[in-house]
């Protein structure tokens, strides 16, 4: 093995390995966009330390030593900070360290003679190998080993009238008492506004599950995930069977056979995307393959510039899809568009004017928990929050001005995280994860199928039995929690909840 090819398997290797990962998440364009990408950086950097040393051998692995130090300082730097549990060993002595490891790789190299180089030309082209057969063997073992799961078949609707409709999640958007009790945020202004405008607000609004890819997959399907996914394993962690869920979701498989248009808004979260929509609005550029590894890389010298470019990534994102309204729907065929609005939720970038103010760490969507320091959080949640609440009284007047009034829906998938743990039960902070902003918008101001408390697993019964002749029956309203990792394996909370949010049912 004396030609080197280990600079161009360790240029894609993070590509393919973020993609084996996250199986279903990824689409082949994506991937294959991804690693061309990879190649010629690692093919630019190889040529370049080439022609700087005047020898191939020594420019490669010269061009893979630097690889390597980028594709594994992350895992090393997670494992010393889990291992050691100390912030100077993984914040001090590893960059330093690594980074005078590296220059001595590099200056022994460079030294050597060609020769004596051909050993470690052979180990690195053995170990590329082998790590790439590695991911790409855990990408089809994933694939073979994820239970199978196919959302309920469509609905057999004949509507008189078939309007347009728009669901709108706003991530993370607490109800209106938890906002007043654990906030001190009193949203009056907004829920008046959404009244005046003839808005049913269900004010005792719970959500289903607590993570968005469980509340989303259960409400696009009518269903709870039990029903819907019998066959996974209670332990199993994978989320590839909710992806399934969301994207052949029972909802817009009815909608498309009516001759509705798909319409969807990037989240940059893979997990919860649907790419087989028929329009899909998002910023240009991007790729979540790319985006997932500048995410995940902990070098020092780089993380603030890379987490720069994510924030400023998911800005665009935001706003492209608030922006979206005055252009959707009103068209030939009904439009059923599933904008997912990555606010209030982290990472909080926008003040409450709408000021551009990222925070200055890592990017990270991380809720709960998983947010860091939460010392800032309510204050920065609210500033959002206010910014959002600006944006959408403007997009709800945008769809009413229409000749022709559409169905709007304005839910958020669960509540805030102050004080939410994401994979541990916490009785205390149920009220906050499980309180949800619930409003419903029907043309014909016909909400006699409503009440208070309806969870977000009757929505949309209720909107084909009110405008499409469902006749579909309600489901009981529970609540289950799940935790990060476990999301076949609820724990019903239903009666907690209840008690916390002391909510009869109207």
């Amino acid at each position: 093995m004396k030609r080197p090819y280990h600079w161009a398997l360790l240029s894609v290797f993070p590509a393919i390995f973020i993609a084996s990962n996250n199986i279903g998440a990824v689409s082949l364009f994506s991937l294959l966009q991804a690693v061309a990408i990879f190649f010629f950086c690692g093919f630019v950097l190889a040529c370049v330390f080439s022609l700087a040393f005047r020898s191939f051998l020594k420019g490669t692995l010269v061009a893979s030593i630097l690889i390597s130090a980028v594709s594994f300082y992350t895992p090393l730097w997670l494992a010393l900070g889990i291992w050691l549990k100390s912030e100077f060993v993984s914040d001090l002595v590893l960059p330093y360290g690594s980074a005078a490891i590296i220059l001595f790789a590099i200056v022994m190299v460079v030294r050597a003679r060609e020769k004596k180089l051909l050993p470690w030309n052979t180990f690195f082209n053995y170990f590329s190998a082998i790590i790439v057969v590695c991911a790409v063997a855990n990408g089809f073992l994933k694939a073979y080993n994820t239970p199978n799961v196919n959302a309920p078949k469509p609905l057999a609707l004949s509507p008189s009238k078939t309007p347009d409709v728009f669901y709108i999640i706003l991530d993370g958007y607490a109800r209106g008492d938890t906002l007043k009790e654990i906030y001190g945020f009193d949203n009056k202004d907004f829920l008046n506004f959404l009244r005046n405008e003839g808005f049913y607000i269900a004010e005792r609004c719970t959500t289903n599950y607590p993570q968005t890819i469980s509340s989303i997959a259960s409400s696009l399907n009518m269903d709870y995930i039990s029903s819907l996914a019998p066959s996974v394993p209670p332990d199993y962690i994978g989320r590839l069977p909710l992806m399934r869920l969301i994207r052949k979701g029972r909802v817009i498989k009815t909608l498309r056979s009516l001759g509705y248009t798909i319409v969807t808004a990037s989240t940059g979260v893979s997990d919860i995307e649907i790419p087989g929509s028929d329009r899909v609005i998002k910023p240009p550029g991007g790729n979540p393959v790319i985006e997932e590894i500048m995410s995940q890389i902990k070098l020092p010298f780089a993380m603030d510039y890379l987490s720069g470019l994510l924030y400023k990534k998911h800005r665009d994102r935001i706003l492209a899809t608030l922006d979206s309204f005055r252009e959707i729907g009103s068209s030939k065929n009904p439009v059923f568009y599933y904008a997912h609005i990555m606010l209030p939720h982290p990472p909080f970038i926008f003040r409450a004017d709408g000021t551009f103010s990222p925070p200055r760490k890592r990017f990270s969507y991380g809720d709960g928990n998983f947010f860091g320091d939460r010392t800032n959080y309510k204050k920065k949640y609210i500033a959002q929050l206010s910014y959002l609440n600006n944006r959408m009284e403007r997009i709800v007047s945008t769809l009413l001005s229409r000749d022709t009034k559409p169905i709007i829906i304005v839910q958020s998938d669960h509540g805030s995280g102050s004080t939410y743990n994401m994979t541990k039960l916490n009785r205390d902070s149920l009220k906050e994860r499980f309180g949800i902003l619930c409003a419903f918008y029907f043309p014909d101001h016909n909400y006699s199928l409503l009440y208070s408390d309806i969870s977000p697993v009757n929505i949309f019964r209720v909107v084909f039995n009110s405008a499409f002749r469902g006749g579909l029956p309600m489901l009981p309203d529970r609540s289950y929690f799940v935790g990060y990792f476990k999301h076949y394996n609820p724990v019903d909370v239903s009666e907690v909840v209840k008690a916390v949010h002391d909510s009869p049912r109207s």
